[in-house]
């Protein structure tokens, strides 16, 4: 009998950690999905203890309020803010054909340095 109940209870604390672990992975994905939506960092959320907290007593499928979480507490603390994405223009992502294009691209661009003395190098 002892030993039945010892495996009853191994495989209950087995479960109990797999609810906990599944539940965890669906809240961590609502919370990407919210910072998304609120423009906030979700790793900076998700390594936030005050944060994680906040959702101890929240369904994680209950997206309208993780959502409200997500937009709280970036009205409260700016770091959890995304950090702001620069579009390139098509012509600045397509690659170059050669090096010497790059260089010469990277040449006429506003901030880089001039060319050096003597024009081109190349033979």
């Amino acid at each position: 009998m002892m030993l039945e109940s010892a495996i009853s209870a191994h495989y209950a604390e087995q479960t109990r950690r797999a609810q906990e672990e599944a539940r965890r992975a669906r809240l961590d994905l609502a919370v990407h999905k919210a910072a998304a939506q609120f423009g906030a960092d979700p790793a900076k959320l998700l390594d936030s203890r005050s944060f994680i907290e906040s959702l101890n007593d929240v369904d994680p499928s209950d997206a309208d309020t993780i959502g409200e979480r997500v937009k709280e507490a970036v009205a409260t603390n700016s770091d959890f803010r995304a950090p702001a994405v620069r579009v390139l223009p098509a012509a600045e992502t397509s690659p170059p054909v050669s090096l010497q294009a790059a260089v010469a691209g990277a040449m006429q661009r506003p901030g880089t340095a001039a060319a050096p003395p003597g024009g081109d190098t190349a033979a």
